[in-house]
């Protein structure tokens, strides 16, 4: 019995999919990122409500980190492309 492969087709509708996963979960976090922010700075005017802007600023700052901290699994989604190392290409002359 012979093996097949699987077409390149799956493999990139597969990774479409992580990509808009990882996207629509940026917009998320970077549109509740930029209202907190809002919310900050309009509290800390108010001089009212410092808690609540003391409070906000804190929770954009860890969704920044959590943003921060998915853009590292992007280069590491595969493609279905073999990589070529730096090794091979220096004993090519």
């Amino acid at each position: 019995m012979s093996v097949r492969k699987k077409p390149i087709k799956k493999v990139t509708f597969r990774v479409n999919e992580m990509l808009v996963a990882i996207i629509s979960v940026y917009i998320l976090l970077v549109s509740l990122q930029m209202w907190l922010l809002f919310g900050t700075i309009n509290k800390a005017l108010d001089k009212e409500h410092l808690d609540f802007s003391t409070y906000s600023a804190i929770a954009s700052v860890i969704i920044f980190l959590c943003t921060m901290f998915f853009l590292r699994y992007v280069p590491d989604i595969p493609t279905g492309q073999n990589k070529k190392q730096e090794d091979e290409n220096d004993n090519a002359y």
